[in-house]
């Protein structure tokens, strides 16, 4: 199995003793992999899965911090747009270069990750925007470049795969945003160019500003961010947010509310059915009647541009942005704290990725303390191959590449030595 990394943070960081008052918390690197957030979602187990610029930050229900990047696991390199977990618990990661990506924790470790792409499988695009959706029958709705796909298998290949596109249906655009299925499993497909509601079967609707359903109508062509309450969608665009009750359609923005920016690219609606608004303004609370904002000035946001919110079942408010990722919860501000890491790296010596590989492949170290360290390649016999380094490093995690040009395949070792610390692992060279 490949090792990952691990962060044991030793005091509880999700939550504060109250919640009487307001109270915010921070996390940024090194706790997470990247402070650049896109998405946040939660599992049956209670672990936190946060998306990150090139990797995937997991904090689990005992506040370990775990992170799966391109060269410890089988995450390919790319922008991390969002995470979405099925019944099984498989975990369907999209990627804004990488395509779609399935993590099955309870297969063998050589075929927990799978990815599908525009070579190996049905996906006509492998630039994935946001998280995909899951309807009641488990088929899989992925939005990307290239117009709306539903996958119904679960293999490699073009089978299960249905693409719905400009050319071959009323989509109004291929370029997606995002999409959302309501309680009654209508899907809702936010494009470039209009909003479209699908029934998965045959029936179309599309809405936009030149097609009015009421006399306002859609304020803009591009559609942000879509959410549901009991009675009525959400809609956040360039112009304004729209409130959409199956009838017709109301837009708040500045000139008629006191929202803080016409720009609405985040929305969340919590328990009791206020609406939470993220943008470039910071966040903004609506409870239907009062507006109340709050940003890097009056509040622990780390900044007011915001990508993505989640709300996870304490009320606690996960917000993404390009700086960190804020927890809150309302009740009045006392405090703004930022997450010190408070653990320790040890030594330690990671399996090489990939393994078996050819012709290259990564090796990563930690290290407590800054000192000198050297890693050695031996062959089969023990004969000493090369040195790849040898100098001193800092304190921390650390990562070098092998290239195998110029050997024959076979099993090859690779040493490190640091302090009175050596370690030895095995490798496998396939030429």
């Amino acid at each position: 199995m490949k090792r990952l990394v691990i962060f044991f943070f030793l005091s509880a960081i999700f939550t504060t003793t109250t919640f009487s008052q307001l109270e915010w918390m921070v996390y940024k690197f090194p706790l997470l992999s990247d402070n650049r957030v896109s998405d946040v979602t939660f599992d049956s187990n209670g672990d936190t899965w946060i998306s990150n610029y090139l990797a995937i930050t997991r904090i689990t229900a005992d506040y370990r911090f775990i992170f799966y990047n391109d060269y410890n696991s089988g995450l390919p390199w790319g922008y991390i747009k969002g995470i979405t977990i099925d019944s099984p618990g498989d975990k369907w990661i999209s990627s804004l270069s990488g395509g779609l990506i399935r993590f099955s924790e309870q297969a063998e470790d050589s075929s927990q990750w799978t990815i599908f792409n525009q070579s190996n499988s049905g996906l006509p695009d492998d630039r994935l925007l946001c998280p995909i959706a899951i309807d009641n029958e488990g088929n899989k709705w992925i939005v990307n470049m290239g117009g709306l796909a539903k996958f119904s298998g679960s293999a490699l290949g073009s089978e299960g795969w249905t693409i719905y596109n400009s050319e071959n249906s009323p989509l109004p655009y291929n370029g997606i945003n995002c999409i959302e299925i309501d309680a009654d499993g209508l899907i809702w497909i936010g494009t470039g160019d209009g909003l479209a509601t699908f029934d998965g079967i045959s029936n179309w609707k599309v809405y936009k500003p030149s097609n009015p359903i009421s006399i306002e109508g859609l304020p803009h062509n591009h559609i942000y961010t879509i959410a549901f309450d009991q009675n009525n969608t959400w809609i956040g665009t360039p112009s304004g947010l729209v409130k959409f009750d199956g009838t017709s359609m109301t837009t708040y923005n500045k000139d008629n509310s006191n929202i803080a920016d016409n720009s609405v690219l985040a929305l969340a609606i919590d328990f009791n059915g206020t609406l939470w608004i993220g943008g470039n303004f910071g966040l903004t609370k609506f409870d239907g009647s009062n507006w109340i904002t709050f940003n890097t000035s009056n509040s622990g946001l780390p900044n007011n541009s915001i990508n993505s919110i989640t709300i996870d079942a304490s009320g606690n408010k996960w917000i993404s942005t390009g700086t960190g990722l804020a927890v809150f919860k309302e009740g009045g501000i006392v405090s703004v704290e930022e997450i010190e890491p408070s653990f320790t790296i040890d030594y330690s010596l990671n399996q090489n990725y990939p393994n078996p590989f050819n012709p290259t492949t990564k090796i990563n170290f930690s290290i407590p303390i800054s000192e000198f360290v050297t890693i050695k390649i031996y062959d089969i016999l023990g004969r000493e191959v090369t040195t790849l380094i040898n100098e001193f490093r800092n304190a921390g995690n650390h990562q070098i590449d092998f290239n195998g040009n110029g050997l024959t395949s076979g099993v090859y070792f690779y040493k490190i030595s640091s302090g009175n610390y050596s370690e030895t692992k095995k490798m496998i060279l396939l030429m």
